[in-house]
């Protein structure tokens, strides 16, 4: 996992209920630069919602950056599992990939890029696969899955152990793909992994 560094870390307490999530948050903290930590409370929500995103690259993603970690919100389904039909919104014929998100913020500066300043980490990863099975069969013709467009992932592992799993659990399918996007050469974490042809991987050169 890439060193992060940050001004604050908001925990919610949920998290150290949930073993899962709490060996994530223990795996990962030795990587952040931090010395004020504080609880995910009300006061929190309400700074962390504040927050904008930064402009094309102009923020750099250092010291006043705001990190925060807490479990699975069941309110957050469409943000988790996105959809929308782009073949049809631009005229196109190829079919879409759904957007699996699980960390909202990326450490990466890209001038192209809107995120910034901000990292949310939803831990459960377990809970989120959990709900791939209802996925599928809304969306039983959906074949391509972005994991995901509103992070990299990469840089986080393996302390955050979200590719992994997923990547297991796509090897089980026949005829759906998880594709990973990045710009990190973090990638020795996958060496070991049997995807069975059902993951595939993008780079992106900057």
């Amino acid at each position: 996992m890439l060193e992060i560094p940050a001004k604050t870390v908001y925990i919610n307490s949920e998290v150290y209920t949930k073993p899962n999530c709490r060996t994530r948050l223990n795996r990962m903290l030795p990587y952040i630069r931090c010395q004020d930590i504080r609880e995910y409370d009300t006061a929190a929500r309400e700074i962390v919602s504040n927050i904008s995103a930064r402009r094309h690259g102009k923020d750099g993603f250092d010291d006043e950056a705001i990190l925060v970690f807490t479990s699975f919100d069941e309110q957050k389904l469409g943000w988790y599992y996105h959809w929308r039909n782009e073949a049809q919104i631009h005229q196109g014929v190829c079919q879409p990939g759904m957007e699996l998100n699980i960390v909202s913020g990326c450490i990466f500066r890209c001038a192209y890029c809107g995120f910034g300043r901000l990292i949310i980490f939803y831990l459960d990863i377990e809970q989120f696969i959990n709900h791939l099975d209802k996925i599928f069969t809304q969306y039983s013709e959906q074949r391509l899955y972005k994991y995901s467009n509103m992070t990299d992932l990469p840089p986080f592992e393996p302390e955050l152990d979200a590719i992994p799993p997923m990547i297991k659990r796509f090897a089980q399918e026949e005829t759906r793909y998880l594709m990973l996007f990045t710009k990190s050469n973090n990638m020795d974490f996958l060496q070991n992994l049997d995807h069975r042809g059902h993951t595939i991987i993008s780079w992106s050169l900057s």
